[in-house]
């Protein structure tokens, strides 16, 4: 993007050249015309390079935007020149280089300020006020930060805004300004969340849970260290994660727990190292004193403090700085040095005095106050005891303080209250879920035992005649050895009937049935169907008829399971209607669209609670076969998950001693107006 700017207009309006200039000197323009936008080009595909090797290769990366700023400068590009400014001055924060990263900021902000470029403003603006926070000058980080969100809430960036209440945050933080650090927090959260970003969602936490711990609830600032981490997604060496396993190290250290401190410890010095960022090194370190007081290592303490209080003053951290001397007075005091803790303290003071920061106030008059009463300086002592105490009372009973928990467990109950919401959920999924598995144990069950009862019958039939076969079969004349092989294969086909219902229930319900729908006649359908069923209709003296209106109907669906739906309700009305009677089988195109099948019969109907279990699988009804045909009770089912399949549906309606009529419903196709209607009579 090319913000205007009269100093570096340029323009390559070919109509604006005289006519009297020589045709030479024209191409000569086109050709720089054209050259320079190559240059454009080269200097934003620089600047986009040095954005995405910021993190992973900041050597490169800089390199590339020193290119671009010096192409951009020769150009008169400023808005990519102040672009290049900011990427490095990003990749100096990274590398906890305060100043260079607040030279490039001030650079950025020159130029971006006289062409009025919002978008390298607050850019700008971030990184000056994030580096002033490592230098401790934290007005000049507020009046950036303040600027910054003054410009994020009229754009409306949500992404960038909830980016300045978090760094507003951090800053009330170490100006031990809690309720506005915590006030600032949430809001950042709340943003957060509404965005989704697990990574800006995790950044918030831990900074919940620094607050937590400077007001001394370290099992609460634990708990959002914790979830923090769970959140965490990023590469091992990143910044977020060893900054947050520091945070957990502190956390375990203020619990007495020094042997989880320590190991979190070690994992944020060396990744700290990894990724190049002293800052979080340097506090790494001090954790590592820290444990090794607890545990009376003096010597190695004050080695790991001379190593922070080294790197805090190479970044210009000077509130690490502060606490770090803290700690290395009291460890000198412990050893006795007396001059040399209170040489510490002297410095301590003019920062503590700099920053205004009232928790090292008051842990300074306490240290100051040993320091006098180990030198028999016991009036000067008890003042400064005094002083401490008072200090220490005004900083942890204070409104802000007071306010400031009141909040807190206030987030705490509604935290337990969703906690309490979400375990109630996943109660009432879990006990959904046991009561369908204990559903599917009784199908099961219920499976095994149909099923081997219905394939035993029949077993037991084949092996009983095969049995006499063997035995009798050179006293058996070809009639009775006819009658005797029609036995076995009438139970083998009952066997067959059984797996082949098994098998089509089982590939539904795992959906590996294909299914093929299309257009086809319906009338060539029920000529098949009644065929097959003919002969076994005449034995029992039951008589078909079929009719169709009008005389030509398509129908859209798979064939084959049209086919097994209609030969699964004429097989059960023959099954259960008495000799003499009809079977009727309609196929009408209804006012609404579509197409209705109805296969009707003449047998005993259906009770209420035949309705209910008729589709369920092993749904038994009331009525038995007539002529004692097999039944699995599975017949039903499959018609109706078959009908879904295919976009269709099946209903019936009956009434006790007056027959039933199934009516199945589908998809249409054409029709032609006539009639056909013909009759299968059993003699």
């Amino acid at each position: 993007m090319q913000w205007p700017n009269a100093a570096f207009a340029w323009a390559t309006n070919f109509s604006l050249i005289p006519a009297s200039e020589p045709m030479s000197e024209v191409r000569e323009e086109v050709r720089t015309g054209a050259s320079r936008s190559v240059e454009e080009e080269q200097v934003k595909q620089l600047n986009r390079n040095a954005r995405k090797l910021s993190k992973g290769n900041p050597e490169l990366a800089e390199s590339q935007a020193r290119s671009a700023q010096k192409l951009a400068r020769r150009l008169g590009m400023t808005y990519e020149l102040a672009y290049a400014h900011n990427v490095i001055g990003i990749i100096r924060l990274a590398q906890s280089d305060a100043a260079g990263a607040h030279e490039e900021a001030d650079a950025a902000l020159k130029i971006s300020r006289i062409t009025q470029d919002t978008r390298n403003i607050w850019t700008a603006l971030k990184i000056r006020g994030r580096a002033a926070t490592m230098t401790g000058d934290y007005h000049m980080a507020l009046e950036a930060l303040l600027e910054n969100l003054s410009i994020q809430e009229r754009t409306g960036n949500k992404q960038e805004l909830s980016k300045v209440l978090m760094d507003l945050s951090r800053i009330y933080t170490l100006l031990e300004a809690f309720s506005s650090a915590l006030d600032y927090c949430l809001k950042s959260l709340t943003i957060r969340r509404q965005l989704g970003n697990r990574t800006d969602i995790s950044l918030a936490l831990n900074n919940l849970g620094l607050i937590c711990s400077e007001i001394g609830d370290h099992g609460q600032a634990l708990e959002y260290f914790l979830e923090s981490t769970e959140l965490q997604t990023v590469s091992p060496g990143d910044s977020l994660i060893c900054g947050t396993e520091n945070n957990i190290s502190r956390a375990y250290q203020a619990l007495g727990e020094l042997d989880a401190a320590l190991l979190f410890a070690q994992r944020s010095l060396k990744k700290s190292r990894e990724s190049g960022n002293q800052y979080v090194e340097s506090l790494a370190l001090r954790s590592f004193g820290e444990i090794c007081m607890e545990r009376g290592l003096q010597d190695d303490a004050l080695r790991y403090f001379e190593q922070s209080l080294d790197l805090c003053r190479l970044i210009g951290d000077k509130h690490g700085a502060a606490q770090t001397l803290h700690s290395m007075a009291v460890l000198s005091l412990e050893l006795q040095r007396i001059d040399e803790a209170e040489a510490r303290l002297a410095e301590l003071g003019e920062l503590v005095k700099d920053l205004g920061l009232k928790k090292l106030a008051f842990e300074l008059e306490y240290t100051c106050s040993q320091i006098h009463a180990q030198r028999g300086e016991y009036k000067e002592a008890w003042r400064r005891l005094n002083n401490h105490h008072k200090l220490k009372e005004a900083y942890y009973d204070s409104r802000e303080q007071k306010r400031l928990r009141d909040i807190l467990v206030l987030r705490q109950v509604e935290s337990w209250s969703k906690r309490v919401e979400n375990y109630r959920r996943h109660v009432d999924e879990l006990a959904t879920l046991n009561e369908r598995l204990q559903e599917l144990n009784e199908e099961k069950s219920e499976f095994l035992g149909i099923a081997a009862h219905d394939l035993k019958n029949p077993l037991s039939g084949i092996m009983m005649t095969a049995e006499v076969l063997i035995h009798q079969f050179e006293r058996l004349d070809e009639c009775g050895i006819k009658q005797r092989a029609d036995v076995i294969y009438n139970a083998a086909m009952r066997m067959s009937d059984i797996i082949g219902s098994l098998l089509d229930i089982n590939a539904i319900e795992s959906g590996s049935m294909q299914v093929n729908i299309f257009t086809f006649p319906l009338e060539p359908v029920l000529r098949d169907l009644v065929h097959s069923w003919e002969e076994r209709a005449q034995h029992k003296g039951i008589a078909i008829t079929t009719s169709i209106e009008p005389a030509t109907i398509d129908v859209r669906a798979d064939r084959d399971m049209l086919h097994r739906v209609l030969d699964n309700l004429l097989s059960n009305a023959i099954k259960f209607s008495q000799p003499g009677t009809q079977v009727q089988i309609r196929a009408v195109l209804p006012e609404g669209g579509g197409v209705c099948i109805t296969v009707a019969d003449q047998g005993p109907g259906l009770t209420d609670g035949d309705h209910e279990r008729m589709f369920t699988k092993f749904g038994r009804l009331s009525a038995k076969p007539t002529a004692n045909e097999h039944s699995t009770g599975l017949g039903l089912s499959i018609v109706k998950k078959l009908l879904d399949l295919v976009g269709g549906a099946v209903r019936c309606k009956s009434t006790p001693g007056r027959g039933s009529s199934f009516i199945v419903e589908l998809p249409g196709g054409s029709a032609c107006t006539g009639r056909i209607s013909g009759g299968h009579k059993a003699g």
